[in-house]
């Protein structure tokens, strides 16, 4: 419900260039990704757009917000009909805004400045450039309005906030687990956590460190897929353990709660425990010598590292300075034969 189900900018109005904000949905949950597609239309019979830029500042209050790459396919333009014209549309501007409070939240219009080419109206399909003038326009958006649910009651526990659909790893140093590590070795976990929803945010899971592990404070890594829709992305959460007695331990198990809009529920995931062999006296070791054990060795991507990348659309030739070297600088030498 409140998805937008067609490409055709909806109530396109007698203006022959505006702007129509398309929201991917009108209700959300809190923290709830919600799409918005800023779409370019106009009438080609009249204008023709040559580039466009955000007009000055934007925010969206009570949103936090993550921009979007537009593929280059969407910035090419396509044909729409409204208002009974055949018209033509591009996405200019794409981005995901997480709800941080429930209620009637209204992200304020969006102003953009194009450049465009208008010819006189009898010219027609016959329009030339060299009849026709370039001017800057100002267009705006509507508002976007997005009615947010709070989160349902009877969270677990171990939930701190994360909405969306996630997929969580463990990992551990196999080495360690396999040929067991000496008492005071510094060792690392892993837990990577990854999906559709507010990346940037995740809290660090919830746990407690069996007797005779002394655990430090994460180090957080994440990337974003800015191509999907929705967002995805991942985050990996690094931990330093030193273990401080010797005999068999329990790898440290993990646990994790979201909330997944699409079925309504909370989920928990868990990792599951693993033995550790550790070579040493099975009295834990005092405070002094854990502080005096080596440095924590870098273990190598526990992992795979992202292969993620922010896609870059293509320029048009028109727009590249190569090309305009490449034609202006001949025409250059023989203005200046001309010249001499």
């Amino acid at each position: 419900p409140g998805r937008t189900q067609s490409d055709e900018p909806p109530d396109s109005p007698a203006a022959d260039l505006f702007v129509r904000a398309r929201p991917q949905r009108a209700q959300a949950y809190v923290g709830e990704q919600v799409v918005v597609d800023y779409v370019l239309a106009y009438d080609p019979l009249s204008v023709q757009p040559r580039d466009s830029q955000l007009l000055g500042p934007w925010d969206a209050e009570g949103f936090w917000r993550e921009e979007l790459d537009v593929p280059q396919r969407e910035t090419l333009p396509r044909q729409v009909s409204g208002a009974g014209r055949d018209l033509r549309a591009v996405t200019v501007k794409r981005v995901a805004l997480f709800p941080a409070r429930s209620g009637t939240l209204t992200v304020e219009p969006v102003a953009f400045e194009i450049g465009a080419l208008r010819g006189t109206p009898r010219q027609g399909l016959f329009r030339s450039p060299f009849f026709s003038r370039s001017r800057s326009e100002e267009v705006a958006s509507e508002p976007v309005v997005v009615n947010v649910r709070p989160l349902p009651d009877g969270a677990p526990a171990s939930f701190n906030g994360a909405v969306g659909a996630f997929t969580m790893q463990f990992a551990f140093d196999d080495r360690a687990i396999r040929d067991g590590v000496e008492i005071g070795e510094p060792i690392e976990m892993a837990v990577q956590i990854e999906g559709t929803g507010n990346v940037a945010t995740l809290a660090a899971p919830a746990w407690t460190p069996p007797d005779g592990v002394a655990a430090y404070p994460p180090n957080a890594r994440e990337a974003l897929d800015r191509r999907r829709i929705p967002l995805e992305g991942r985050k990996t959460f690094t931990y330093a353990l030193v273990l401080q007695r010797g005999g068999s331990l329990l790898r440290p198990s993990v646990t994790w709660t979201y909330f997944e809009p699409a079925f309504e529920r909370y989920q928990t995931l868990t990792s599951e425990p693993v033995p550790l062999d550790v070579n040493g006296p099975a009295g834990v070791i005092p405070e002094a010598s854990v502080a005096d054990a080596a440095p924590a060795v870098v273990i190598p991507e526990l992992l795979p590292a992202s292969d993620w990348k922010r896609q870059r659309d293509v320029r048009p030739l028109h727009r590249s300075m190569r090309f305009w070297g490449a034609v202006g600088l001949p025409l250059l030498a023989l203005l200046d034969m001309v010249a001499l």
